[in-house]
Order: structure tokens, then sequence, then C-alpha cells
């Protein structure tokens, strides 16, 4: 009986300190690897992107040049006639508009490049979401932040299909 008693005490020891020591093994880790720089480059919401900006502000651009050339012209002449003070106050007129319609075009071309931009990024974000979750990845990394990742850990090229088949638009 103290032979069953000692075996059975030490059967329960024994099966205690390997659930104690045994934790259940964690799920493994599936990770990806995303290159943001290739898809901020070949995202067809970036080409939407640059075509906004040039039709939008070419008008503009073109003004803030003429209004170069006109500065430079009045410059040329004033050089010949040095004393003239009705160019002199042609120039700084020009210079003054200049100034300010660069300005505005600069701050107008910023707000509308981010705001896109920031459009873009959200759509990005969303499409990585949706290939890790499809892949069922628990962690997506940018691959300048691997020093090394295995080619099957790579989702770039599945992300970049997800934007192209978008019809989100991160254009006003």
């Amino acid at each position: 009986m103290k032979k069953l008693l000692k075996a059975t005490s030490l059967s329960a020891a024994l099966m205690v300190a390997a659930m104690a020591t045994a934790q259940a093994a964690p799920a493994p880790q599936k990770i990806g690897v995303v290159d943001f720089q290739q898809i901020l480059q070949q995202a067809p919401q970036r080409a939407a992107i640059d075509s906004m900006m040039k039709s939008k502000f070419e008008k503009r651009e073109l003004e803030v040049m003429d209004l170069s050339k006109q500065i430079e012209s009045v410059k040329g002449q004033l050089q010949k006639s040095p004393n003239s003070s009705k160019l002199s106050t042609q120039l700084t007129e020009l210079q003054s508009q200049f100034q300010l319609k660069r300005q505005l075009l600069i701050q107008d071309q910023q707000t509308a490049f981010n705001q896109a931009k920031g459009k873009m990024l959200k759509l990005l974000n969303e499409e990585v979401a949706s290939v890790a979750k499809k892949d069922h990845l628990t962690l997506v990394i940018p691959s300048n932040a691997a020093l090394y990742a295995a080619p099957s850990t790579e989702i770039t090229k599945e992300v970049l299909a997800g934007l192209k088949a978008s019809k989100v638009k991160v254009t006003n």
C-alpha cells in the first residue's frame, strides 16, 4: 500500500512538474515584409497624384515663371537706365508680386500633395492589413528594417496588385 501511495504521489508530482515546465507552445509567428519605397514609386495612385498636381498648378507655375522673366527683363532695362525711378518702382512691384505668388503656390502645392499623400498612405496601410489578414500574418515590417528576409516573406507584389485593383481615389 505504501508503495502504491508513493508511486501515485510520485506520478502526480511528475505530472505537476511536467505541466508546470511544459507550457503551451506559442503559435508560430508569420512575418511579412513589404518594400514601401517600391510601392510608393509604382502604385497607380502615385501617378494620379502627379497628374493632379500638374493639372492643378501648371497655370500658376507658368504665371510665376512669367513674373520671373519680367523681373529679369526690367533688371536688364534698369542696367541700361540706372536712374529710372519708374523702372525701379516697376521692379519692386514685380518682385513683390513674384514673392507673394510663389509663396502661395508653394503652400498650396504642399497642402494638396500632403492631403493626397495622406489618402494614399491610408489606402496603403489598409491594403497591407488586408494582405496580412488574408495570408494570416502576425507582423508586417518594412523591408528596409529587416537585415534579412526570406523571399517567401515578401508581400510587396500582393500589396501593389491590391492597390492597382483599388477604385479608391486619392485625389480630389
